[in-house]
């Protein structure tokens, strides 16, 4: 069942956080730029709820990094591959959290 896009941004937010972005313009972002956000968003979050099923079975802090790091890497990746920087993505998640046109027009790509 695919999780709520509120739920999947969230999700794909934090596990992306590690780079600070500006608020993108919601008015510049257009439909190819969201429908690639939308894609890394759905594949970010199955990373993280896969990594995050292996991290709570992992022993040892060193080893919990690596796992990290490693999911980290996988999801930036995945943004990459859909043809966007990390800061882009988190550009767009802030703006669709501000934005509540934004976020029904990422909601209905969603769908």
């Amino acid at each position: 069942m695919m999780k709520s896009f509120s739920t999947l941004l969230a999700t794909a937010t934090l596990a992306l956080g590690t780079a600070v972005a500006a608020p993108a313009a919601s008015q510049g972002i257009g439909d190819e730029t969201l429908k690639k956000y939308v894609a890394s968003a759905q594949q970010v979050a199955v990373i993280s709820q896969e990594y995050a099923n292996r991290l709570s079975s992992t022993e040892g802090e060193s080893n919990q990094q690596s796992l990290l790091q490693e999911a980290n890497d996988k999801m930036v990746e995945a943004v990459q591959a859909n043809g966007l920087s990390v800061t882009e993505f988190n550009g767009i998640s802030d703006a669709i959290e501000q934005d509540a046109a934004l976020r029904e027009r990422a909601q209905s790509l969603a769908q």
